[in-house]
């Protein structure tokens, strides 16, 4: 027979060991982080200077396990292809709400001057002062902050002189085709 005292002892063990087990998870979660060359560049800026990047939420499809259990169904392209958007959409769903929230205030703050959701990977475009993407990325919502790509035009590999162009090389294989 266990003593009174010993049966305590073991029943507040597993009281304990219950608790880190269901409260670990949470006590690790980190926040998100930022991509090192990015970051690099961010420490070059004021506080206040404006910048443009891509927030990746926490919170993505398991597309991989869809994928499986549509495999697994014998699912056609058009089951597929819903189920694939609506989780996409689900998860933005879920994350982007809380975020979308503290994005507006901080807008009417002046610190962010404008963001745009996307369901498709869910993530954020944010343009906000290097310190309020700094607060953005400690967010345990978050995984990483990016910089946003810069887009830029192509410039053309020669000039073609139209004078000296024949209209043959516009339409090769015409004369085939007659």
């Amino acid at each position: 027979r266990l003593s009174i005292s010993v049966f305590l002892q073991i029943t507040l063990i597993a009281a304990l060991l219950i608790g880190i087990i269901v409260f670990y998870p949470s006590a690790t979660a980190v926040s998100g982080e930022i991509e090192k060359n990015f970051d690099d560049y961010l420490k070059t800026l004021s506080p206040d200077e404006f910048v443009s990047a891509i927030v990746i939420m926490s919170d993505q499809a398991d597309i991989k396990a869809l994928n499986a259990d549509l495999k697994g169904e014998k699912a056609t392209r058009r089951q597929r292809h819903q189920q694939v958007i609506s989780a996409l959409m689900s998860a933005a769903s879920r994350s982007q709400g809380e975020i979308t929230g503290y994005l507006d205030t901080k807008k009417r703050d002046g610190a962010v001057r404008g963001f745009t959701p996307y369901w498709i990977m869910n993530l954020m475009v944010v343009e906000a002062t290097r310190s309020e993407i700094e607060r953005i990325a400690a967010r345990l919502d978050v995984e990483r902050v990016e910089e946003n790509f810069k887009v830029s035009l192509i410039e053309p590999v020669g000039k073609r002189d139209p004078e000296k162009s024949s209209h043959s090389t516009f339409c090769v294989g015409r004369q085939s085709a007659r």
